[in-house]
C-alpha cells in the first residue's frame, strides 16, 4: 500500500513539473556523474548566467527533488504531514509560479538502476537539450550489486563502473539528435557510450583529440590556476580563495563545453566562471582555523577519485605539515574493503599523520595506516577527533576534513577546530534545524 502511495504522489509532482516546464519551454541542461554534479552546477550557471535568464537548483537532483525544484517547493522535513503541504501547494505553485527563464540547469543523480531512482525515471521529468556526463564510478553503487556478476574485486570493481556509466549514460544515449551531448571522453566507460549517442557531441578531458581539453592545474591557497587548449589556444582560469584539486580541471572543462553549445565565447565563458564560481560549503573550502592552522573543509561528502586527489594535493600547498581526518566512504556495498584501502595507501603516501573516524575506516583504513608506521588513530566521534585534534594541531599545519554524511557530519570536527565558529552557518555545510537536530544526536 505504501508503496503505491509513493507512486500515486511521484507521478502526480512529476506531471505537475511537467507542466510548470510548459509555461517557459526553456532549454534544458542536464547533468550527471558519480562525483562533482553540484560544482559543475555551479560552473554552468557562472557561465551562463550573464547571457541568459537561468533557473537552477543545488542539491535537488532526485525523483522527488528534481520536480520539486521546477516547481519551486522545498520540503521542509521529509515527514507525512509535509508530504501532505506539499500535495496541496502543487495545484497551487501550478496556479501561481510564473517565474520567466529561458535555461534551466538540472542536477540529475541516480542511486539505482531500477524507477524511481534510475536516469530513465528521471529521463519522464525533463529531456534534456544539452546533457553533460562527468564521470561514473562505484559511489552510491550499492543498490547495482545484484547485477555484478563478477567475484574478483578489481573485475567487480569494473563491472560495477560499466553498469553505472550505461544507467547515468542515458543522460547523453537517450536524448535527440538535435540535442548536445558534453562527455568526458578520458573515462574509457563514458568514451564507450559514443557509438550510442546521436546527439552531437563536445568532448572535454586532458586527451589529445577533447574539444575542451585540460593542460594542467597549480593549485595554491591563494587560489587554483587552470589552463584548458580549445581550438589549438591555450586559456587559463583562475580561480581565487580556494585550493581546487585536479578533477575540478573536468567541472570547468564541462562547463565551458557547455557555453560552447550556447555560442558563448571562451574568453567570456571563462570571464564569467572567475568572476560568478563559488564552492558550496563543505566542498574544498579553505577555513581559518585556531591557532594558524588551515582547515580545507571537504566535509560534505566523500568518494575515492575526489579523495585521492585531495590528498596528492596537500604537500603543494607548502604547509608544515599534512594532516587528514577522514570517515567512511558510504553506500558503496561490495567496493567497501578496496575503496577505503585505496584511500589510506594514499593518505599514508602524502600526509604525516591521518585519524579516521567511522566504522569502515576502522575496519579496512586504519590496518593500512598502521602497516605503513605513520602516526594515526581511530575515533568513534567527530567530537572525539576534535578534542584530539586540538592539542595535536601546530601552527603551519594543513587538515583535510572529508567524509561521506551519513551519521559522520564530520562539520561538527570542523566547527569545533575552526579559529571562528560564529562563522560556521556561513562557511560549513548542512545548516538548518534538521541537521542541527542530527548533529546533536551525536554530540
Amino acid at each position: 500500500m505504501k508503496q503505491k502511495i509513493t507512486w500515486i504522489f511521484l507521478t502526480y509532482i512529476r506531471l505537475a513539473a511537467k507542466l510548470q516546464l510548459l509555461k517557459n519551454r526553456p532549454t534544458i541542461v542536464g547533468l550527471t556523474g558519480s562525483a562533482g554534479k553540484t560544482s559543475t552546477q555551479h560552473a554552468v550557471v557562472a557561465a551562463l548566467l550573464p547571457e541568459f535568464k537561468l533557473k537552477y537548483s543545488f542539491n535537488a537532483n532526485s525523483e522527488t527533488g528534481l520536480p520539486l525544484s521546477i516547481l519551486g517547493i522545498k520540503p521542509h522535513d521529509f515527514s507525512i504531514k509535509d508530504w501532505l503541504r506539499i500535495a496541496v501547494l502543487t495545484i497551487w505553485k501550478l496556479l501561481t509560479n510564473w517565474e520567466r527563464y529561458n535555461v534551466l540547469v538540472a542536477e540529475m543523480g541516480i542511486d539505482s538502476p531500477l524507477p524511481p531512482k534510475n536516469m530513465a525515471y528521471l529521463l519522464t521529468i525533463l529531456k534534456p537539450n544539452i546533457g553533460i556526463m562527468l564521470n561514473a564510478a562505484p559511489m552510491h553503487s550499492e543498490p547495482f550489486d545484484f547485477l555484478v556478476t563478477e567475484t574478483d574485486p578489481v573485475k567487480r570493481r569494473a563491472q560495477l563502473t560499466r553498469l553505472i556509466a550505461e544507467e547515468k549514460g542515458r543522460i547523453v544515449t537517450e536524448i535527440p539528435s538535435t540535442a548536445t551531448a558534453v562527455v568526458n571522453t578520458d573515462q574509457k566507460e563514458l568514451a564507450d557510450l559514443l557509438p550510442n549517442v546521436s546527439a552531437q557531441v563536445v568532448s572535454f578531458g586532458e586527451n589529445k583529440d577533447a574539444a575542451i581539453r585540460i593542460i594542467s592545474s597549480i593549485p595554491s591557497l591563494k587560489g587554483t590556476e587552470f589552463v584548458f587548449e580549445v581550438s589549438e589556444k591555450e586559456h587559463p582560469l583562475f580561480i581565487k580563495d580556494y585550493a581546487l584539486a585536479e578533477h575540478y580541471g573536468y567541472t570547468f572543462a564541462a562547463a565551458l563545453a557547455t557555453a560552447v553549445a550556447f555560442d558563448v565565447p571562451i574568453k567570456k565563458a571563462i570571464r564569467n566562471i572567475e568572476t560568478h564560481f563559488t564552492v558550496e560549503p563543505g566542498r574544498s573550502t579553505l577555513i581559518e582555523g585556531k591557532n594558524g592552522v588551515t582547515i580545507l573543509d571537504s566535509s560534505y561528502n566523500s568518494s575515492t577519485k575526489p579523495t585521492v586527489e585531495m590528498l596528492e594535493m596537500l604537500p603543494k600547498l607548502g604547509a608544515k605539515r599534512c594532516i587528514a581526518l577522514l570517515g567512511d566512504i558510504r553506500e558503496i556495498g561490495s567496493m567497501a574493503e578496496i575503496e577505503h584501502t585505496t584511500v589510506a595507501e594514499a593518505a599514508a603516501r602524502h600526509c604525516q599523520a591521518v585519524f579516521l573516524v567511522g566504522p569502515q575506516m576502522k575496519q579496512y583504513g586504519l590496518p593500512v595506516l598502521e602497516r605503513k608506521n605513520i602516526q594515526t588513530q581511530w575515533f568513534a566521534t567527530a567530537v572525539e577527533a576534535a578534542d584530539f585534534l586540538e592539542t595535536f594541531l601546530q601552527q603551519g599545519d594543513i587538515l583535510l576534513v572529508k567524509s561521506s554524511q551519513n551519521t559522520l557530519l564530520l562539520e561538527i570536527a570542523v566547527e569545533q577546530l575552526m579559529s571562528h565558529p560564529e562563522l560556521a552557518e556561513e562557511l560549513l555545510c548542512r545548516r538548518g534545524e534538521y541537521w542541527n537536530m542530527r548533529r546533536k544526536k551525536l554530540m
